[in-house]
């Protein structure tokens, strides 16, 4: 009996999770717009409902458009073409003889009269300042919604990694030690620090890898060169633009809550854009390059995520990008102490 009871409350909370999926709601998931507890609920309604994906698949292919439009500044010269277009066709109108332009009869009233030279630079300078406001506008809110996405989706991994540590005696996920640096080396295989990301996915914590894809940079991830793993489970972070927290043992969450909330992940640390060190980034000054440069979201180990508009913790002062006041790195650096917050690719 209790077998059953138990059989047709699944049945029910899965009829239930189906119902809810309505079209808006995949339009939502599909433009990482959900809330993470709704993202966990819609993603494994879809694991099983052959249906629902091949609704998501057909706004997905709706939506496959918004992902090529762009948007181009004016050209500099655009006042000044408009002028001189305009005193083209003045001087074509004086050859031609033509003084008026006429313009037709409409319900026996008369509108006849010219447009005039001042009349045409009015409405070029409506065009100009109408392009002046309405792009970059866009463009701000297109960056706005991209960094929403990108604190949401990691909260979504927040969400993901405390499930695991819950069902791990409290520890956080860790993929073991690696024998390679976590830089590109040749001739050396890559030990990505988020490796450890990975026993969410295995778990089926998270079921959504593009999570780990942030959406800024115009979109363009900041894809790693070519490592060596070709396993299957690596392929889900070979182009993710997020870094973690170095980690070299398995750690408790307890233990990096205190003192103070310790970073868990980050954007994509400038110093080791593409996987390699870039010695001309100065790590004091520079942001990451996920968000223009305006700043970094961070997802810490209490789950909270904040926007850092400096690569500088507010509470301690420490450098998020950096190992104590080290310039120089090889792949093979590790932090000295328990406080010195390390974002690695």
């Amino acid at each position: 009996m209790g077998k059953n009871r138990q059989h047709n409350e699944e049945t029910q909370t899965s009829m239930n999770e189906k119902e809810f999926v309505r079209d808006d709601a995949l339009l939502d998931f599909a433009l990482n717009q959900c809330a993470p507890d709704e993202t966990e609920r819609i993603a494994r309604a879809l694991q099983n409902d052959a249906e629902m994906k091949n609704r998501l698949e057909l706004i997905k292919n709706v939506l496959a458009p918004l992902d090529t439009w762009t948007t181009p500044p004016p050209p500099a010269s655009m006042v000044s073409d408009i002028l001189d277009h305009i005193a083209a066709h003045q001087n074509q109108a004086a050859d031609d003889q033509a003084t008026t332009i006429p313009f037709e009869q409409s319900e026996g009233r008369g509108l006849g009269g010219i447009i005039s030279l001042r009349e045409l630079v009015a409405l070029a300078a409506c065009i100009l300042i109408f392009v002046g406001i309405l792009f970059p506008g866009l463009r701000l809110a297109r960056q706005n919604s991209r960094m929403r996405t990108c604190a949401s989706q990691m909260r979504a991994l927040g969400v993901g990694a405390s499930s695991y540590a819950a069902a791990n005696s409290g520890f956080l996920p860790y993929a073991g030690t690696s024998n390679g640096p976590w830089l590109v080396r040749r001739g050396q295989p890559r030990g990505s620090n988020r490796r450890h990301l990975i026993p969410i996915f295995r778990g089926r914590f998270l079921v959504n890898p593009k999570l780990l894809q942030c959406p800024g940079d115009d979109g363009k991830p900041t894809a790693d060169v070519q490592d060596q793993q070709e396993d299957n489970e690596w392929s889900i972070l070979r182009r993710s633009n997020i870094n973690v927290q170095f980690m070299d043992k398995p750690v408790r969450i307890t233990m990096v809550v205190r003192p103070f909330v310790m970073p868990y992940i980050s954007d994509a640390n400038p110093l080791f854009a593409g996987g390699q060190f870039n010695e001309d980034v100065d790590p004091a000054t520079t942001n990451s390059p996920s968000h223009g440069g305006q700043g970094q979201n961070i997802l810490h180990f209490d789950g909270s995520v904040g926007w850092l508009s400096s690569p500088m913790l507010n509470r301690t002062g420490d450098n998020i990008w950096q190992i104590g006041t080290l310039r120089r790195y090889q792949g093979t650096e590790q932090p000295q102490q328990t406080t010195d917050a390390f974002m690695t690719p």
